[in-house]
Parts: C-alpha cells; structure tokens; sequence
C-alpha cells in the first residue's frame, strides 16, 4: 500500500483538521487561558468549508479522512449522494457541480479500498482508520462484487476495536443492499460458509435493510440453521415493520408456521409476531391452540398475532376466541363465500347491504377487502363510498393505494370516504393531498 503521509498530503490533513503545525505544537506546551472554539469538523470543512481549503485530488481527500477523522466519512457521503440535506445553519449549500466533483473524486479511490481491505486484515489501531474509510466507501459506493470483501472483514474476535469495525461493515451492507437490492440473493451461499459472528451480522444487516428483497431472504434462511431460528424470527419480523410493502408466498410462509409447534418456547413466540404481521389467516387455528401455550411469552405473541390478523380486541380468553373462529367459519361456509362472490353484479340495495354484512366478519377480512377494493372503480357513487368506508373499518392496508388515487376524485363525497379510510387503517392525520400520502406511505 502506497504511503499516506507525504508532504504534500499531510498539509491538506492539517488544514482540514484546524490548522498548521506550529499551531498544534503550541497547543501542547501551553495552557489555554479563554475557551477553545470548536472546529468544524472534517465533513463540515469539506461540504461547507472555503473551496480553497478543499483536496484537489481523490487521493488526497482519501488520506483526509484516513488520518484524521474517518468516523465523519458516512456524513460527508450521505450528503453527497442527497440521503441528507446536510446541516441548514451552515453559510454555504453544496451545489450541485461540488457535489458531483467530490462524488467522482471519492469513487475514483474505490480500487484503493478495495487493495486495503485485501491487505489490512489485522484490526490494529495502526490500521484502523484506513479500514474505516475503505469499508464506508464500499458500502456507499461499491457494487456487488464488493459484498464478500466486506463479509470477510467481520471477525469473530469480540474485542472493542472489532466490534467498531463490525459495526461499520453492517452499515456499509445495508447500504450496499438498499441500492442494489438484487445482491440480497447472494446472502444464502454465504450464510452457509460464514462464521457464527458472521451470520448474526448478516442477520441483522437484512433485518434492517429497507427493501422487500431483505425479507425474503430472510425468509428463505429459516431452517438452514436450527440454533439461529428465533433470532432469525426476530428480524423478519423488524423486517416486516421497516417494508409494510413486502410479502411471502405461501411456500416460504409454511415454515414459519410451522415454527409455532417448534420445542423452544422463542420460537414458538417470535414465529407468532411474525405471522401476525404477515396477517397469516391461514395460522389462525394454530394460534388459537398457542393461547394456552405453557410459555407465558408464546401466549401473549400468539394474542397479540389474532388481534393483528383478525383487528379484533377481545381478551386473551381461549374459549371466546374458539367460539368467534367457529362462527366466522359457518358463516363463511354457509353465505359469505357466495355474498362476497356476488357484490359486483347485485343490484344496488343488495350490493349495499353485503358490504355492511361483510365488513362486520374478521376471519377473512383480507379476501374480502379484495372484492371491495374492485367495487372503488365502481360508477355508482353510493357503492364507492360505502365500499371506502368499509376498508377504512376493516384496517386493511391493501386498499391503501386505491384509497390514495381516490382523493383526486371530482365528487366531494367520495374523497371525503377515502381521506376518513385512510385515515382509520394507518392512524396519520394528513390532509386530502394525495401526493402527499403517497410520500408518506412510500
């Protein structure tokens, strides 16, 4: 690896770090008298500071932040590639031709983090820093090719300095994988080779990856190792919370149900969180068994996931339950598949009262959002508005799009029912704009 402190360099490190050397010999052989003013940081100085204080090549401004401050590096990257607007008290905005420079400048430095983390394998003080500002760069900048590079940084030594340098390879992954979803399908093959440390970084970088694809991944490593099930469990279901948007076919969803018969009660606990943000319909027997679980926490996990699936509030009371799941399903059996089946093609007055009827039921409250969802698009003004306030009672979340188009609608009475739905199913209190609910429920 080249030398990082010639001359020339170690003065672009000085003036960014607060000044030159004279001044920072004095500051140790004397004795401050009045307070010292903070300096601006290293990213403050680069994104706000004079240009004239600024390196002029990517090689120097990777040395920068190498020698003197690499834990402001994710700062200065955010901003640059427009994550943060960077701080509003500074007297200077980034312009977009700055912006552009540096971002090439830093991207130019990506064969030299790469050649530093193939060589730095040690996790020194020495090393440190110059491991720090590799991973940062990959992780903001990288692409998939870098994803093992990184991967083989995380050791197993529990030592401070290696968690620090974990902590920044899991940062660096995340990112890495919200820009290019697609390499969370190369997790599995390295989930198999990994270490245990390993792996528990690995989890925990998809558990907080915001993307659909981070999810069903971490679906589809249910099982591969037995010992890691609920803490898998755990962050599928972060994941879950942080991708509202995401769902799993019915294939990888059965393993998780059948989680809640598994013989370590935190299994059986964290499979029913899971379930029951997934709106699992096809769980409800199973969970209905689990309220009488011998494990306090898998009873309380498999209530809470019944209240989620279902939007009901009663207690945790098996019998009830048992008694309100056999009703749903006579009813299911006997009318509602059929009533459900023909509100489309009824005549009004009938149309009316089965969206009445059937938003009353829970057990199937999905299947038959689905029919009324269809009944939106309607011409008949009194179906639209009957059909919204019903989803907004259900507290289904597959209307939400719908409902969203529907604020744009010319009748006063219909975006007035879509604006009261949307508000019922996700709590917000915004206006009528629907571009500002699709930001919010992006």
């Amino acid at each position: 690896m080249k030398p990082i402190l010639s001359p020339g360099i170690l003065t672009v490190v000085l003036a960014l770090a607060g000044g030159p050397p004279s001044a920072l010999g004095q500051g140790l052989q004397k004795t401050p008298t009045a307070p010292q003013v903070a300096r601006p940081t290293v990213a403050q100085r680069l994104l706000y500071g004079p240009r004239e204080e600024l390196p002029t090549t990517g090689d120097r401004l990777y040395d920068a932040f190498a020698l003197v401050e690499p834990e402001s590096l994710p700062e200065v990257l955010s901003v640059l590639r427009g994550k943060r607007r960077g701080d509003p008290r500074m007297p200077r905005s980034l312009d977009d031709q700055r912006r552009a420079q540096l971002l090439q400048m830093f991207t130019s430095q990506l064969p030299r983090a790469r050649k530093a983390l193939s060589t730095l394998s040690q996790d020194t003080e020495k090393t440190r820093p110059e491991r720090m500002v590799a991973i940062r760069l990959l992780g903001f900048l990288g692409r998939g090719a870098d994803f093992p590079l990184l991967v083989a940084q995380l050791q197993d030594d529990a030592s401070d300095p290696s968690e620090y340098i974990a902590t920044a390879v899991v940062d660096g992954l995340v990112d890495l994988f919200e820009r290019e979803p697609v390499i969370c399908g190369l997790v599995p093959g390295a989930f198999d080779r990994a270490s245990a440390f390993q792996r528990q970084a690995l989890l925990r970088v998809l558990g907080t990856c915001r993307c659909k694809e981070a999810t069903q991944t971490l679906a589809a490593l249910l099982g591969r190792v037995a010992a890691l099930d609920a803490t898998l469990l755990s962050y599928l279901s972060r994941s879950l919370v942080a991708n509202p948007g995401a769902s799993l076919d019915p294939e990888t969803t059965a393993p998780i149900r059948q989680r809640l018969m598994a013989s370590l009660p935190e299994v059986r606990r964290e499979a029913a969180l899971v379930l029951g943000r997934l709106a699992d319909v096809s769980s409800v027997p199973e969970l209905l068994r689990r309220l009488t679980d011998d494990h306090e926490g898998a009873r309380e996990a498999a209530h809470w996931a019944l209240k989620s699936i279902t939007g009901l509030r009663l207690s945790l009371d098996a019998e009830r339950w048992q008694r309100w799941h056999e009703g749903e399903l006579a009813w299911w059996q006997s009318r509602g598949e059929d009533l459900v089946a023909a509100l489309e093609s009824a005549p009004r007055p009938q149309t009316l009262a089965g969206i009445r009827e059937a938003a009353a039921r829970r057990l199937f409250r999905h299947q038959i959002a689905e029919r009324l969802v269809d009944l939106l698009s309607s011409d008949d003004r009194e179906v639209v508005v009957a059909a919204a306030g019903a989803l907004g009672s259900m507290g289904t979340r597959i209307a939400l799009q719908p409902l969203i188009q529907l604020l744009d609608h010319d009748e006063d009475s219909i975006q007035s029912a879509a604006w009261l739905a949307l508000k019922a199913i996700t709590g917000l209190a915004l206006g009528r704009n629907s571009a500002e609910w699709r930001e919010s429920l992006s």
